[in-house]
């Protein structure tokens, strides 16, 4: 066969996985359950740097592919990426952990979600002087 039809092939291949890898993540996605299991210390410093935990997982109890989740505190922003364990192709209950810092001292509530919608907490923190 010639090479211009190998090409081709391969081609049709890739765009065919790839759109079955798209098609596949909106229903990763439903019932998807985000969940913040801690932000320490609480309470801080100004300035200081919280570290938030989060688990992120089917609301159904089926394996999460990946996920991307949004944490802010209403100031500063960072995302969890949850991608599967090495040498595994999902997680059951994945769990990541990221940093805020707040500006001022005040009352403050950090929110999680679930970067395609759907799931979202939300944690009370307070920050002193």
């Amino acid at each position: 066969m010639s090479r211009k039809y190998w090409i081709v092939a391969l081609l049709i291949l890739a765009i065919g996985l790839f759109t079955l890898a798209f098609l596949q993540q909106p229903a990763q996605a439903v019932g998807l359950i985000t969940t913040i299991t801690s932000d320490s210390p609480d309470p801080s410093s100004v300035g200081q740097r919280v570290t938030v935990r989060a688990t992120v997982k089917n609301g159904d109890g089926s394996p999460v592919m990946c996920a991307r989740v949004k944490v802010t505190n209403g100031t500063n922003t960072c995302y969890l990426s949850y991608n599967p364990p090495p040498n595994m192709s999902c997680c059951t209950n994945c769990y990541q952990y990221s940093y805020l810092a707040f500006p001022q001292q005040g009352k403050y509530v950090i929110t999680d979600t679930y970067v395609l919608g759907g799931s979202s907490d939300a944690e009370p923190h307070r920050v002193i002087p």
